[in-house]
């Protein structure tokens, strides 16, 4: 987007790590704010939005929580009904296996009704959520003053930066082809 942003938080800016963290947080909430709609009070507000806008469901957001305690009771399930079974671990595996299927299915419907790759999105997320992590304990841990690894929390900025940029490339495109194809139609 500027210049002035791209070169916020790299190491030729000069800058410590509070300024650094404060700038790319500033940054990040800007770009949720005016190109994706998220007026949220907080950060992470704007970021669950912007989840919630580009299609991720609550199980998306939070897949080990989702994920460990559905598994296991669907598991416990499976076993209750096979111990009727002889072949326990043929319909253990069918089982997993419909599972996995459905989930991909999904998956493939959700990301082709809105365009993007969900495991972008869930990345780009996963990153904010930890960049805001890492700027609400620089500026309220009294004992943490300065990142462990600052090369390390620049180039997960970088990296969704550029994410959030070619989303914002894609909906733009997206946006003039949706105008285009209405002024096309031409009615006499």
């Amino acid at each position: 987007m500027g210049q002035e942003v791209s070169t916020i938080g790299s190491s030729s800016y000069g800058c410590c790590d509070f300024k650094r963290v404060i700038m790319c947080s500033k940054y990040l909430e800007h770009t949720l704010e005016k190109h994706f709609g998220c007026t949220d009070d907080t950060l992470m507000g704007k970021i669950k939005s912007f989840a919630k806008k580009m299609g991720l469901s609550d199980q998306q957001l939070h897949p080990k929580h989702y994920n460990r305690s559905n598994h296991n009771k669907r598991q416990q399930q499976q076993h209750n009904t096979n111990r009727s079974n002889n072949n326990n671990r043929s319909n253990h595996n069918n089982y997993h296996q419909q599972q996995h299927n459905t989930n991909q299915s999904n998956n493939q419907q959700q990301q082709q009704k809105n365009g993007y790759n969900l495991s972008q999105i869930q990345s780009v997320v996963k990153n904010m959520k930890h960049l805001v992590w890492l700027r609400n304990k620089i500026v309220h841990d009294f004992n943490f003053n300065k990142l462990d690894d600052p090369e390390k929390f620049q180039a997960t900025y970088n990296y969704t930066r550029t994410q959030l940029e070619a989303l914002i490339r894609a909906q733009s495109i997206a946006q003039s082809t949706q105008s285009s194809a209405s002024t096309d139609c031409v009615v006499q």
